[in-house]
């Protein structure tokens, strides 16, 4: 149940999540409102409130300003003790509770032959317990202290010919951590540069393949991850649909050696008239 190499502690979670989704679609706004209330209970020792609640909000406005100019506003917010879920990008370890709100706001522009789009996004995170689940836990304490992330970012797309697609972008991103012991009140902080690109060809119309990129680069400890995959998808509108991307990562910064890894990833999906059933699996750093 928690993230340690001795007294390791067995967990079964039973969860009960009711939630609701609203739909909005209108003659030039289109919008989704999805919610759910997860009532959870795990038998680990140490591990909190017998019956934990656990809401998650996402909700999305779309208006289309001009049949060539959207407007896309966001917010999604997520209570949980996954680390995984409050943090996909993995820096955050440990189980304890926290809340993380996402706010984006994003403009597409259809251009000739060029799709643009260019976002920002703000991500609030706010731990709401330091010393819940550090029984056998070493050293997680400091890995979720409160922050603020600003995230801004342009990507585009095209089609070469009929059948090719070259799609590139960068990402500039900014984390403060709050309630620092400066006069500010900030503590740490860290940015990071990103450049991704792809391109892709079309085989038939269920079928795509193709090869990307990615080139990462933070302040923190200087860290540089660069990636290269090959990736894959196959899908009909009913029935089976499959994809997978292998590739191969390194990371590098100025605390450690070099490390190289092998990243993957695989989906397989089936959807009927009214239900779909996913399984997937996922390595990377």
């Amino acid at each position: 149940f928690f993230l340690t190499t001795s007294h390791t502690e067995d967990n079964f979670r039973s969860t009960l999540g009711p939630g609701v989704t609203a739909l909005l679609n209108g003659a030039r706004t289109f919008g989704t409102l999805t919610t759910t209330l997860d009532l959870v209970h795990d038998t680990a020792p140490h591990s909190g409130d017998d019956v934990k609640f656990f809401p998650n909000l996402n909700a999305n406005v779309r208006y289309s300003l001009t049949p060539r100019l959207f407007l896309t506003v966001g917010d999604t917010f997520i209570r949980s003790d996954s680390a995984t879920t409050l943090d996909p990008s993995g820096i955050r370890r440990g189980r304890q509770t926290a809340d993380t709100n996402s706010l984006s706001v994003a403009a597409d522009w259809i251009l000739e032959r060029v799709a643009a789009q260019v976002y920002y996004r703000n991500v609030l995170f706010f731990n709401e317990d330091d010393n819940q689940g550090q029984t056998g836990q070493a050293g997680s304490v400091g890995t979720q202290r409160d922050s603020i992330t600003h995230i801004v970012g342009a990507n585009g797309s095209t089609r070469i010919g009929v059948d090719y697609t070259l799609r590139a972008g960068y990402e500039f991103s900014k984390t403060d951590e709050l309630g620092g012991n400066n006069n500010t009140g900030i503590g740490n902080n860290n940015t990071s540069h990103t450049i991704f690109s792809s391109f892709a060809k079309q085989f038939g119309l269920f079928t795509t393949a193709g090869v990307s990129s990615s080139y990462q680069w933070q302040t923190e400890n200087s860290a540089r991850i660069f990636n290269v995959s090959l990736f894959g998808a196959y899908g009909v509108p009913r029935g089976l649909s499959l994809s997978g991307a292998v590739g191969y990562s390194r990371l590098e910064s100025d605390t450690q050696s070099g490390e190289d890894a092998f990243s993957t990833n695989a989906r397989v999906a089936y959807r009927w008239s009214r239900a779909i059933a996913t399984v997937g699996v996922v390595q990377d750093f």
